[in-house]
């Protein structure tokens, strides 16, 4: 890795020497260079993104002299430049989404960026674009898996692309990568017989003489190319050439599905794309989906991926279950069902806690939901569960908790008493109890006015209740009791009078 380029003299093939070494200012190295002889510039492309401008007027007799720097960009494999030597096409080899950057170098000091063509904005599908030649006013990349695009450049601003030959056709640049396809062109035979070499599919030699900017359809692009049916993609259209003035010109869209209907996109005059929204329906499985754009005479084809819909959340209601009562679980789905879709259930922790629940429940074709009913088990010890919900490949789940079967109220009868009589006091569970329970009673306030009451009341297995008597003292002035019950971690209370 360096910056280095040394300059030969040949003059004498036979004997050639080193004349001198030129020392360039990339971070990385130089990657390659290019002579514009007509111009007397040299200029290095650095690996780094740096390209160095250089003045070889007079190469014999005098120094090279270094006019200017300026950044082209991150892996700029050369430059190409135009006749007047004002412009330079700068592609750039990145591992996606590479780019080739017009440049206006008329003042090598103070170099401007002109135009940027880019693969999202043209539609085109490989990883980066390799090499470049100009030849007239026609730009020549050698575009990897995209093969040979041409682009007009009579205004170097504003470049149009006029023409592609795919070298690579039917092989996916995600799978492969790197420098696959179409590595090198070479214009310089003449228009009709322009070189360019594929190392996968071999060497071409193509007549360019018939490209045109009259618009005609090239691509078309998904964003997202994969989807849950029902939901909607960003397609863009793109043509070759620019849409006519002044009234535009309009793509038609079709597929082999109905689950992606039909639509027409209008390109604005003077447009190279136009995006629009691509709806679709619910499918029954994972479907690809063949879409077209067409202007009448050309299509241009791409997949749409339609998956079918799988749950996206789990709810159970109440949360918490009081133990030995029932809840209500849900499954939702991210789209309508296009069929009903079976979705299995599972209990995948604390199956102490449930005493019955389906193992499926199905969403019926056009909604998106399905509920299921959800039966615990009394218990003495809160216990948390966990629910699994699964269809189509996808699986959600949902933690809930199922507390302790505890008091839900205490009540007296009577709620006032005449001092000395005794008040039944009765305890209820939210459920019936899976084995005796003791609850533990005590004397909050009021404990002058309570001659006796037991300690603890057993609420039998089966039952959801007990009953307990408290006797009362006389009292000289009215008096409110409050009376606690305790069980498995839950508390009640309540009060009566005694006057």
């Amino acid at each position: 890795m360096n910056d280095d380029v040394q300059v030969w003299n040949v003059a004498n093939p036979a004997a050639p020497y080193l004349e001198m070494t030129l020392t360039g200012t990339d971070s990385l190295s130089v990657h390659d260079v290019t002579v514009d002889q007509p111009h007397n510039r040299l200029y290095m492309s650095g690996w780094g993104g740096t390209e160095d401008i250089w003045d070889i007027t007079n190469l014999d007799i005098q120094a090279p002299v270094r006019l200017g720097s300026f950044t082209a960009g991150l892996h700029t494999q050369d430059v190409s430049a135009t006749q007047d030597g004002r412009y330079l096409a700068c592609p750039r080899e990145l591992s996606s989404n590479g780019d080739v950057r017009i440049f206006d170098v008329s003042d090598p000091a103070n170099v401007a960026m002109v135009a940027d063509l880019t693969e999202p904005g043209l539609g085109i599908a490989a990883t980066s674009p390799s090499t470049s030649k100009i030849m007239g006013n026609y730009l020549y990349v050698a575009w990897y898996q995209a093969g040979l695009v041409v682009f007009d450049i009579t205004d170097p601003t504003n470049p149009i692309m006029v023409g592609n030959y795919d070298t690579w056709p039917g092989f996916s640049y995600g799978g492969i990568g790197g420098g696959d396809g179409d590595w090198g062109v070479w214009p310089f035979l003449g228009q009709d017989r322009v070189l360019i070499s594929d190392r996968t599919t071999g060497l071409y030699i193509l007549d360019t003489t018939q490209v045109s900017s009259s618009p005609a359809a090239f691509a078309l692009w998904f964003n997202p190319a994969s989807l849950v049916g029902s939901f909607s993609s960003t397609g863009t259209a793109y043509i070759v050439g620019v849409s006519p003035s002044p009234d535009g010109m309009t793509v038609n869209v079709s597929s082999n599905s109905q689950a992606v209907p039909g639509t027409s996109v209008f390109i604005p005059a003077g447009a190279h794309n136009a995006t629009y929204s691509q709806s679709t329906s619910s499918v029954a499985s994972t479907t690809t989906v063949t879409v077209s754009a067409s202007d009448g005479t050309y299509t241009a084809t791409a997949n749409l991926k339609l998956l079918p819909p799988t749950p996206s959340r789990v709810t159970v209601s109440p949360n918490p279950i009081h133990g030995g009562l029932s809840g209500t679980g849900t499954v939702t789905l991210n789209a309508p069902a296009a069929v009903d879709i079976p979705v299995a259930l599972t209990v995948v922790s604390g199956s102490a806690a449930i005493a019955s629940m389906p193992t499926s429940v199905t969403v019926t074709a056009s909604l998106t939901k399905a509920s299921w009913a959800i039966q615990t088990n009394a218990l003495s010890v809160p216990t948390q569960v966990k629910i699994s919900a699964s269809a189509n490949g996808t699986v959600r789940y949902v933690i809930f908790t199922v507390s302790a079967n505890t008091p839900s109220s205490l009540v007296f009868s009577p709620t006032s008493i005449l001092g000395g009589n005794s008040t039944t006091g009765t305890v209820t569970f939210f459920a019936p109890v899976s084995a005796d329970t003791p609850v533990t009673l005590a004397v909050l306030a009021g404990s002058s006015a309570v001659a006796s009451i037991p300690p603890s009341v057993t609420v039998p297995q089966g039952s959801s209740s007990a009953n307990f008597s408290v006797v009362t003292n006389q009292v000289t002035a009215q008096t409110t009791v409050k009376i606690s019950a305790s069980a498995n971690g839950g508390t009640k209370t309540n009060t009566f009078t005694v006057h």
